[in-house]
């Protein structure tokens, strides 16, 4: 079983509901894709390479962090999706907990063998 564990910086960002423009096309929030986008960051810098297979998510949240907790867990699980070759649908067990802590903690787990 292979595992992963980064951090990502500053307090967690709750997934935002699309917008719809002026013009009539949907959106994601800046603030959300670029927190999506630096969790995808973090994940190919701890050296995260996905591969076909099942995946276990335990995600740590600073204590007292703003945001529905379902809405910060999938904007973590979208900004896994952002890598080449990962669908969160092999996530097949996940958790969200807080502690007394300032970053985001994120420990993935594979489990398969290779």
């Amino acid at each position: 079983m292979k595992s992963w564990t980064f951090t990502i910086p500053g307090p967690p960002v709750p997934k935002a509901r699309p917008r719809r423009s002026p013009h009539g096309h949907w959106y994601t929030p800046t603030r959300t894709r670029e927190y999506e986008e630096l969790v995808a960051w973090c994940a190919i810098q701890a050296g995260f390479q996905p591969s076909a297979g099942e995946y276990e998510l335990r995600v740590t949240i600073p204590t007292g962090s703003r945001g529905d907790r379902d809405n910060i867990l999938k904007a973590v699980m979208d900004g896994l999706n952002r890598l080449d070759g990962f669908d969160d649908r092999q996530i097949v067990a996940f958790s969200l907990s807080e502690a007394e802590r300032e970053d985001t903690l994120v420990e993935i787990r594979s489990r398969s063998d290779d």
